[in-house]
């Protein structure tokens, strides 16, 4: 029989509903098989504290840079020139903006994943494309 090993894509541990228990989740995930996990950054702050987390747990946990759709208002020239500078991070393996997910890891590639259809207008990251796909180019 083949071992399987598991990799959780979008786990979203930088929610403060892991507060009490975030370390816990991780072990039971551990004991479960996922051996690698990708930390969703929704926002500026929890951006910043998906990496932190993969700085802690290097080489299992790694991070996302982005903005979700239920938080396009908070997009500013500001946070994207943040996210720009996060997304450099050697634990950062994708950035998202909206409905726009980017792997900087694979030059070129554009993945649209709609995750709140008709909820949100793509208008408000359409300067945000462009520094994502600038950022293919650089790592």
């Amino acid at each position: 029989m083949i071992a399987s090993s598991l990799i959780d894509i979008g786990i979203n541990l930088a929610h403060d509903s892991f507060n009490s228990d975030r370390d816990a989740v991780i072990a039971r995930a551990a004991q479960a098989g996922v051996v690698q996990m990708i930390v969703t950054g929704s926002t500026g702050s929890s951006t910043r504290q998906a990496i932190a987390m993969a700085q802690g747990h290097f080489g299992r946990l790694f991070a996302t840079a982005g903005v979700h759709p239920h938080y396009a208002r908070e997009l500013s020239d500001e946070l994207l020139a943040e996210l720009r500078q996060l997304a450099t991070s050697p634990e950062v393996v994708a950035v998202v903006l909206g409905t726009v997910a980017v792997a900087p890891f694979t030059p070129g590639t554009v993945a649209v994943v709609p995750f709140t259809p008709g909820t949100v207008a793509v208008a408000p990251f359409t300067p945000g494309i462009a520094v994502v796909v600038s950022l293919t180019h650089s790592k």
